[in-house]
């Protein structure tokens, strides 16, 4: 029986599809761990000359965190909307495929259900 499930998201309507995709398959009984990770270094690299500026990188920072803590509420409410009880969510730093990677890793999850194209590169 599958019990931990990782759903990584990124706001995209095809991360969002994963949460029914997840719930489809283990159903309304799993503990669910939804994550959503924000890359500061692309962030701040992106600025360009603006990078220089401690207070627009933290504005944007805080807009980068502020955005993913919108992703997960909506994606928790979708799953309490379902039937899902046991939710955790959590923002991870880092580059996206490495910071799943170690998540799962540092978890003990029976499964991890994602979209096959986000929003937000490879």
């Amino acid at each position: 029986m599958l019990k931990n499930v990782l759903i990584p998201i990124d706001g995209s309507v095809t991360a969002m599809a994963a949460l029914d995709c997840a719930v489809r398959t283990v159903g309304t009984d799993a503990r669910f761990v939804v994550a959503e990770v924000i890359d500061p270094v692309d962030r701040i690299s992106s600025m360009r000359a603006a990078a220089f500026d401690p207070e627009l990188v933290q504005t944007a920072l805080r807009s980068l965190r502020d955005d993913a803590r919108a992703h997960l509420a909506a994606a928790e409410a979708r799953l309490r909307t379902a039937g899902v009880t046991d939710i955790q969510t959590v923002v991870l730093e880092g580059r996206a495929g490495e910071a799943i990677v170690a998540h799962a890793m540092g978890g003990s999850f029976d499964l991890i259900v994602m979209g096959t194209h986000g929003r937000s590169g490879i």
